[in-house]
């Protein structure tokens, strides 16, 4: 997996074989007044991603990071190629994976 922080989102893209995902979350605070956006970095309109499931995927890992790590993270933000590989469940894990970097301490590299 690469790890990168491009304009304000931390992102984590997989390839293995001829599957690959990509996902950035931009992180804000969870309040009554956010609203949390999903952004199709491809904006095609030829999505084979499912948005709603890919957006139960990541809250789930972004709480399953947060329960884990005692962290407090919200994705304002999420990000994603459209022409990317389902199942949306892998979203899970590479929320997850951003949140495991950042709370120890590893590098995102910048471009």
């Amino acid at each position: 997996m690469r790890y990168t922080f491009i304009d304000n989102a931390y992102r984590v893209v997989r390839i293995t074989g001829p599957t690959h995902n990509l996902l950035g979350l931009e992180f804000g605070d969870d309040g009554e007044d956010c609203v949390q956006t999903a952004v199709d970095l491809r904006n095609d309109g030829q999505s084979v991603i499912n948005q709603d499931e890919l957006i139960r995927h990541v809250n789930q890992g972004v709480s399953d990071a947060n329960r884990d790590y005692g962290a407090n993270y919200f994705a304002m933000t999420i990000q994603y190629a459209g022409d990317d590989t389902p199942p949306e469940d892998i979203y899970s894990v590479l929320a997850y994976k951003i949140i495991e970097r950042l709370v120890t301490s590893e590098s995102f590299a910048s471009e």
